[in-house]
């Protein structure tokens, strides 16, 4: 079994919702499996990696993983963290979300859900939205093209910006 997230490695993520420690224990209860079923060794490296990401609903950047991770792995590298990273969203253990103001960010929850973005901070947060279908005729792709997937991103400004915001025009 993984290692819970050491409480001082939780200083290295944003804040947010807090995770439920019952949530935590079953994805890392899963972790080796995925990884014998993506055909991935089980090492203390890509283990540490999965258990920040298990135990965060920040969204972490690589950079942020790998300060926390090194607290107990000081000799894993960056560019080793970014190949886990790499490795995880292949084979489906992570899920990559892609932002054009700021580097990538991961999350270890990759049921159906999508995220909102704050143009202000850059908090990225969890949203669940209606299941979507595309034979209902709401997404025009190209002829021939097959959907297998469909992510939204929400872009706006969290409670605390849009507060911010509203006190810098008064």
């Amino acid at each position: 079994m993984l290692a819970p997230l050491p409480s001082r490695a939780r200083a290295h993520f944003p804040t947010g919702a807090m995770i439920h420690p019952d949530e935590i224990q079953q994805r890392l209860l899963h972790f080796p499996q995925l990884c014998r079923q993506a055909r991935l060794k089980v090492t203390p490296q890509r283990s540490a990696v999965y258990a920040m990401l298990a135990a965060s609903d920040s969204h972490p950047t690589p950079e942020s993983i790998h300060l926390a991770v090194r607290e107990n792995l000081p000799n894993l590298s960056l560019a080793t963290v970014y190949k886990i990273l790499d490795q995880f969203a292949a084979h489906g253990l992570v899920q990559k979300i892609p932002n054009p103001d700021q580097a990538a960010r991961y999350d270890a929850r990759v049921d159906s859900h999508h995220h909102t973005v704050c143009g202000g901070c850059g908090r990225i947060g969890d949203v669940v939205l209606q299941p979507f279908n595309p034979d209902l005729g709401l997404l025009h792709a190209p002829e021939g093209f097959q959907v297998s997937r469909v992510n939204v991103v929400v872009q706006g400004f969290c409670a605390e910006c849009a507060a911010a915001s509203q006190r810098s025009v008064s």
